[in-house]
This record gives structure tokens, C-alpha cells and sequence, in this order.
């Protein structure tokens, strides 16, 4: 009796077993369209797609709306600038960057493209060419500065970029390409500026800058939480730009990174990637005045 409770449990796990190697789904884009993520999420994506390498992160369209530049941050394919034709939905230039991170930006006529270098501590800047394409023309070095998102200056004589390593954002001239810095939080994200160009406005991913009471890990500047050992605080800096200074900092969410302004400046929205939510700040008083869970 024992042995034949015994088969009937090995039949049914085998059955179970052969049926969950049917159902198995892999990792990557499905027949219907649906994409499974490694973390074991199914998206749908809407709308066409355009193929470039692993993490597009930073994207501007060229004024004229006929070109998407995207910049790519893999680390398991080779990093580049990606040109896109948005009538045809095709790559029509692909530049190699060496390093690249979130940072990029155009200027008013498409004809100058600013990316930041990431690891190889630069700005790498871009000029178009008669036939269209773009190329190399020179960059900014900024020793350990790791410069991530940028973004120029109303009148374009200034591109403010975001230096994570530094802790600083640097405002390079770029007629003169010479750059000086304002300190702001700690591990400077992204920058976006103002309408009036009076001010800049910079996510700080590890937040405020630790005091002597503050807890940290001890190898970073960053404040964390003693119970789980992660970020505790996420800051927007705010620049005065005529001052060089910053003249306040607003407490968001967490690890904020992505920033954007509305179309009168009047607000500022601020995406925290570990809180999950969109922080709004009035800019006329630098406060938040709601934050929005996303998932």
C-alpha cells in the first residue's frame, strides 16, 4: 500500500513538473508582443519601437522634430549616441562615446550636441555636418567629476552639468569650454534651468549633505537609515544664477532623479526612484505641495 501511495506522488510530481516546463516562459519579447523583464514583470509596450543598445537613458529631440538623440549608459554593450529618424522609426547615425551616462543636450538651431561622459570625465560636445551627420569636436575635462545630466542656459552660453562624483555641478562656458562649480547635495543627478534662466534646479540622488550627527556608512557621504542601512534623504538644490550659490534646498523623495519643469516654470516635478513617486515643488516658494505614488 505504501509503495503504491509512493508511485502515484513521484507520477503526479512528474506530471506537475512537465507541465510547469511547458508553461516556462523566457526572458525577452513573447509572439504577442509582450516583453518579460528580468524581474519577472510582463510589460506591453504601446506604440513603435526602435531598437539602440542596452539603457537608453538620455534623450532630446532636435528642434525641427524630426530626430531623437539618445544616449545609452549599457554595461554590456558598447556606449553611443544614437540618431533617429522619427518619420521612418529607423537609426540614421550611431556615434561612439567611449562612456556615457544620463546627460544630453541640444542647442537651439540642432546644430551642437553637449553629452555627459560618465566614467571618462568629460563632456564630449558634437557639431552637425553638411550632409547631416554629426561629429566629434573636442570636450571639456572634468578630472573625477563623472558628469551626468546637463543642460544649457536660456541665451546658450552656459551649459550647467551635474558632476555625481563631485559633488558640485559645473557651469562651463562654451565659447571659452572653462568651467567653475557650486557645490550642491551629494551625487548630483540630472539639472534643468529655469525659463528666465535665474535658476538651476538639480536632483541630488543621495540627498543633503551629512552633518556631524547625521549616520552614514561610514565609506560614503551620504545619510542613511541606521536600521537598513540605505539613503535617508533626497534633495533638489536650488541655484541662484546670478548669485553662484545655492539659496535652497527642498527635501523630495528618495534617490530623485529625472527632473522637469512645467511650461511656465511655476512648477518643478521631481521623479524619486525609491520612494516611487513624483514630488511637485511651487518654485515661487521652493516647497513641495503634493506628491504623487507611481508604479
Amino acid at each position: 500500500m505504501k509503495k503504491r501511495i509512493v508511485y502515484t506522488t513521484c507520477i503526479l510530481f512528474l506530471a506537475a513538473a512537465a507541465f510547469a516546463v511547458g508553461q516556462l516562459k523566457h526572458i525577452g519579447i513573447s509572439q504577442n508582443g509582450s516583453l518579460l523583464i528580468p524581474t519577472g514583470q510582463l510589460i506591453s509596450p504601446a506604440g513603435d519601437h526602435v531598437e539602440v543598445n542596452d539603457r537608453p537613458l538620455g534623450m532630446v529631440v532636435s528642434p525641427d522634430g524630426g530626430t531623437v538623440f539618445v544616449s545609452t549608459g549599457s554595461n554590456f554593450a558598447p556606449r553611443a549616441v544614437h540618431l533617429i529618424d522619427l518619420g521612418s522609426r529607423s537609426v540614421k547615425q550611431t556615434i561612439p562615446v567611449g562612456d556615457s551616462f544620463v546627460g544630453i543636450a541640444l542647442n537651439k538651431e540642432g546644430t551642437t550636441l553637449y553629452v555627459g561622459g560618465g566614467s571618462n570625465n568629460d563632456v564630449k560636445i558634437f557639431q552637425k555636418q553638411a550632409n547631416g551627420t554629426f561629429a566629434a569636436d573636442g570636450s571639456v575635462t572634468i578630472a573625477g567629476g563623472a558628469p551626468s545630466g546637463l543642460a544649457l542656459s536660456p541665451d546658450e552660453s552656459k551649459l550647467y552639468v551635474a558632476l555625481n562624483m563631485r559633488n558640485s555641478i559645473a557651469v562651463v562656458d562654451v565659447k571659452t569650454r572653462t568651467f567653475t562649480e557650486i557645490a550642491v547635495g551629494t551625487y548630483p543627478y540630472t539639472v534643468v534651468v529655469s525659463p528666465d534662466g535665474r535658476h538651476v534646479y538639480v536632483s541630488n540622488w543621495g540627498g543633503r549633505r551629512p552633518g556631524p550627527n547625521d549616520k552614514t556608512d561610514g565609506m560614503s557621504p551620504v545619510i542613511v537609515d541606521p536600521r537598513t542601512g540605505i539613503a535617508a534623504s533626497g534633495t533638489v538644490s536650488v541655484i541662484d544664477t546670478q548669485l553662484a550659490r545655492v539659496e535652497a534646498e527642498i527635501d523630495v523623495g528618495l534617490h530623485p532623479s529625472a527632473l522637469a519643469l512645467g511650461p511656465h516654470g511655476s512648477r518643478l516635478f521631481v521623479a524619486n526612484a525609491n520612494s516611487d513617486t513624483v514630488s511637485i515643488v511651487d518654485t515661487s516658494s521652493n516647497r513641495v505641495v503634493n506628491a504623487i505614488p507611481v508604479s
